[in-house]
């Protein structure tokens, strides 16, 4: 099936749009921003309400920051400053859903964090 089928086809297009929504916190994030795109740019909507609403953006970004590969760079480049500064003070400035606090923390022990 082509794209413009796709586009031409409302039945087929709300079949595709549920199947995405279906796979996964990262299909429902994206079909979610997708719907209500236009709305947050012309400011109808406010887009962190929108996003931090039911916890949608919560639930992205724990997926998110569960796959190593995601945040494999900033955890190495924390452990480097850490390593070479040992009393390297650190402040965690609009922590949103704090998903990456525990990768940083791990990342700056050697020993891990309880």
């Amino acid at each position: 099936m082509s794209v413009q089928q796709v586009l031409d086809d409302c039945e087929v297009r709300e079949r595709l749009v549920s199947h995405i929504e279906d796979s996964g916190v990262n299909g429902f994030f994206s079909m979610q921003i997708g719907r209500n795109g236009f709305k947050m740019l012309h400011g109808e909507i406010d887009a962190l309400t929108f996003m931090f609403y039911d916890g949608l953006a919560g639930r992205y970004l724990e997926k998110m920051l569960a796959n190593d590969h995601r945040i494999y760079l900033v955890s190495q480049y924390i452990d480097l400053l850490s390593s070479r500064n040992l009393s390297m003070s650190t402040l965690e400035v609009g922590t949103g859903t704090g998903g990456q606090t525990m990768r940083s923390l791990n990342a700056m022990s050697r020993d891990g964090v309880e």
